[in-house]
């Protein structure tokens, strides 16, 4: 019988696999949109697979870092590994980000946006330059009042990255009245959701459809799930009009971390 932490990671296996690649705020222009889209999509297709592989491992195996045959292996941690560790992480901080969360009028459920975007590694560093356990962008987080520099990137600094991240998901909020377009736009970016807006005419997520990247399409709803999960309840602010979703399975990725 599992006990409560694996149970946990059980019921967010599914939704949520760490990859290598970051999809964060981005502010991309149309061809690089285009571009990015064909990028994930192969990226869904082939971590889907081995999704799959993972998920039929024994768990105890996987975890000693043991092959079929019990010898000890090389190989990289495995991606289930990897997310039991992305979520001891996340619920350690929990109790550091969240009280900021809703000190700053944002539900603290979401704090999944943290396992989803960097798996609670603050020094994460996506290919693109999103940074921290938020993955802001240079722009944004300077926006937001973080100094990123050469001497210094606050990004990586928990307390002030999570309040600053917190007024951006606030203002996203504000700008277009649903948490999950919120969230659209802090996968890919403002610029973006409200082009889709503007192309569709509709202000509901599941309206904007195939008009928003097909990672935020997916993006939105997992880390709504995994709010849920997380908390074991569903915040009436959090339930959402993100009821489209690409596929069964869900892929996201841990950025790298570099020193």
């Amino acid at each position: 019988m599992c006990n409560a932490h694996e149970a946990t990671v059980r019921a967010l296996i599914i939704p949520i696999l760490l990859s290598g690649m970051v999809w964060a705020q981005s502010g991309q222009k149309d061809s690089e949109l285009a571009r990015s889209q064909d990028v994930f999509a192969a990226w869904h297709a082939n971590l889907s697979d081995a999704a799959d592989r993972v998920l039929a491992a024994p768990v105890a195996d996987e975890a000693r870092g043991t092959d079929n045959a019990g010898r000890t292996s090389n190989e990289p941690p495995s991606l289930i590994v990897r997310l039991r560790a992305a979520i001891q992480r996340v619920q350690l901080l929990r109790a550091t980000i969240e009280p900021i969360l809703r000190q700053e009028g944002v539900p603290a459920e979401l704090s999944a946006v943290v396992l989803v975007e960097s798996g609670g590694q603050s020094a994460a560093l996506s290919p693109k330059g999103a940074r921290g356990i938020w993955q802001f962008m240079p722009d944004t987080a300077r926006r937001y009042g973080l100094a990123v520099d050469l001497d210094k990137d606050e990004r990586i600094d928990v307390l002030k990255s999570t309040r600053a991240a917190a007024r951006y998901l606030r203002d996203l909020y504000s700008r277009f009245g649903s948490w999950a377009l919120a969230l659209a736009a802090y996968n890919a970016g403002e610029e973006v959701v409200q082009r889709a807006i503007e192309r569709t005419g509709s202000r509901d997520f599941a309206g904007l459809g195939r008009s928003l990247p097909p990672e935020t399409r997916n993006y939105v709803p997992d880390v709504l799930s995994a709010a849920q999960r997380i908390s074991g309840t569903q915040s009436p602010d959090l339930i959402p009009d993100a009821r489209h979703s690409e596929s069964g399975r869900r892929v996201y990725a841990s950025a790298e971390v570099r020193d």
